[in-house]
């Protein structure tokens, strides 16, 4: 299943700034900024580029 989910992707961009939480395992990067994606875009060779927004949830009960 993960090995096909890249399939088809040349290069993969992402911020190397990782915002860290105390308790969890791996920190979430923060997100790349529009800018560099209509710079990728319009780079020569690039047939698409596309934005892939991930990220964690946690559900928390308020009495």
């Amino acid at each position: 299943m993960f090995a096909d989910a890249a399939s088809g992707t040349d290069a993969v961009v992402r911020s190397a700034d990782v915002v860290t939480v105390s308790g969890e395992g791996e920190g979430t990067r923060q997100p790349v900024s529009t800018t560099l994606l209509k710079k990728i875009e319009q780079t020569p060779g690039v047939a698409a580029a596309a934005v892939d927004i991930q990220g964690r949830a946690r559900s928390v009960r308020i009495r």
